[in-house]
């Protein structure tokens, strides 16, 4: 536990010294940022990251699908004009999927762990099928592409609980994640059970070298 501690200490730090010189720049006139949050829970990470992309410079949207979250996040966030919340799973393409993890551990209905994949977390528990919630799903792909013709920059902040594997796949597979100026991952290879854990962290490795060579930005995210 206090090892994982210091490893998120040196990951913020990091992060902060990659949004300070995202932010920091200036913008030519016209330009127009965005900021994307998959994966918001009840707002944790913007509640961060806007504090280096300023609502005054990036728009936001911010993805959500637990629905136990939305109302907290709409609350909080309700007195922003350009911060848009989206209720669903940021994914591969447009469907119905499952939710797991709201009862399996004591987090509870908002917990931060909820995922559309079941395995997550299986270095713990169980998913229980039959409470999981069904939630719309959606094209994170289409989105960046439909945003990258409204907006100069898009940075990303994706946190989606074992699901940014496939996810990340099909954003290289397609050629969308070219639209990506940089991105802050969270991956969770720690949760599955081995072998899987293992065989996860691997592509942890193969995700992050293609991501840069197709020219986006990467920074490790806690």
């Amino acid at each position: 536990m206090l090892l994982r501690r210091i490893k998120q200490r040196a990951f913020v730090e990091r992060a902060k010294v990659h949004l300070r010189a995202l932010g920091s720049r200036p913008a030519p006139e016209g330009e127009r940022r965005l900021f994307i949050d998959c994966g918001s829970n009840i707002g944790q990470g913007y509640t961060f990251f806007k504090k280096y992309l300023p609502p005054e410079s990036y728009d936001a949207v911010l993805i959500e699908p637990n629905p136990n979250c939305i109302q907290t996040l709409r609350e909080k966030f309700s007195g922003y004009e350009n911060v848009e919340i989206i209720e669903g799973a940021a994914w591969t393409r447009n469907e119905k999927l499952k939710l797991f993890g709201l009862v399996e551990d004591e987090r509870g209905a908002m917990t931060q762990g909820a995922s559309v994949v079941a395995e997550h977390n299986s270095g713990d528990y169980v998913a229980n099928q039959d409470a999981a919630l069904e939630v719309d799903a959606f094209s994170l792909g289409e989105m960046l592409a439909a945003k990258s013709q409204e907006y100069d920059e898009i940075v990303v902040k994706m946190d989606i609980e074992s699901s940014e594997y496939e996810v990340l796949r099909n954003l290289l597979d397609t050629g969308t994640a070219k639209h990506i100026t940089h991105i802050f991952i969270e991956f969770h290879s720690e949760y599955f059970k081995e072998p899987e854990s293992s065989q996860h962290r691997a592509l942890e490795k193969v995700l992050v070298d293609e991501l840069r060579s197709a020219g986006v930005g990467v920074t490790i995210w806690i």
